[in-house]
């Protein structure tokens, strides 16, 4: 049996496939949509882009349904949450045979205490296009937070209001003990490795010449000589100063990247409800 989750995010569309008996992923699919700049500076999802978005989801649903796939689930999180009109994309979507969650910042934070790891002092961390969510665990404290400091979000916002919402994050954070591992999700930090030649993991005092380095690139090059997304090479260095600012503050050991994602935290949700 099989079950596929997509991710309705601020910068693309993703999506997985499960295995329900071996847990194993089967398929993921990524393609850019970045509904996030409509809302982070307009307010609202346009109209082109919620045409965009009903004409990709049809064709994942095609996908799944000639895969005889019937347990299907489509989460929406920062830019529908926060449009003006995220009623009509729900409505838009439902109209063609699509039922959309709309999850908070707080349960889509709650949902990365499904991350699995034998380290005892922890943090996982998920930089999205419209929000940034850290689950932690010191060994003696466990919780989840969400800010609104996605790396789209970030790149059309002014710098007072940013500086405002890091500081929040900065004095949530300093609520915890040292952390040996920051485990970070998604292709922010992936991009950031990938161009660093790095496979898995770095010692954290290594972050900020790596950082550094990266900075050094323009988009051109990001795109045309590591082949990084068009999409990811103008958020991923924005991304890399929250990374650096979190690992500071929580004195963090070693970084490392990691595949998981929230679609893999709705999956162990929904086998946790069913079991």
């Amino acid at each position: 049996m099989k079950i596929a989750i997509t991710d309705i995010g601020s910068n693309a569309i993703k999506y997985k496939i499960f295995d329900k008996e071996t847990f194993e992923i089967e398929e993921y699919v990524r393609e850019p949509l970045r509904l996030g700049t409509d809302v982070f500076t307009k307010g609202y999802i346009s109209q082109l882009n919620i045409h965009a978005l009903i004409e990709l989801l049809n064709r994942y649903q095609k996908v799944f349904s000639q895969k005889n796939i019937k347990d299907t689930h489509y989460i929406a999180t920062s830019a529908v949450r926060d449009a003006n009109n995220k009623l009509e994309v729900v409505e838009a979507l439902a109209d063609n045979s699509i039922k959309l969650n709309i999850i908070s910042g707080e349960e889509e934070a709650k949902l990365l205490s499904n991350f699995k790891t034998k380290v005892s002092k922890y943090a996982v961390v998920d930089i999205g296009g419209g929000s940034l969510e850290i689950f932690i665990n010191d060994g003696e404290n466990q919780s989840s937070r969400s800010f609104q400091l996605g790396a789209v979000r970030l790149l059309n916002s002014d710098d007072q209001w940013a500086d405002e919402e890091i500081d929040k994050m900065k004095l949530w954070l300093s609520r915890f003990n040292d952390i040996d591992v920051l485990y970070g999700l998604g292709g922010n930090l992936r991009s950031l490795f990938e161009v660093s030649g790095i496979q898995k993991s770095i010692p954290a005092n290594q972050l900020d010449k790596i950082v550094s380095t990266f900075k050094t690139f323009s988009q051109t090059e990001l795109v045309e000589r590591y082949s990084l997304p068009k999409d990811r090479a103008d958020i991923a260095p924005v991304a890399a100063l929250l990374y650096q600012e979190i690992s500071s503050k929580l004195n963090v050991k070693t970084i490392e990247n990691s595949f998981w994602s929230i679609s893999n935290g709705i999956f162990k949700k929904i086998i946790n409800e069913i079991t």
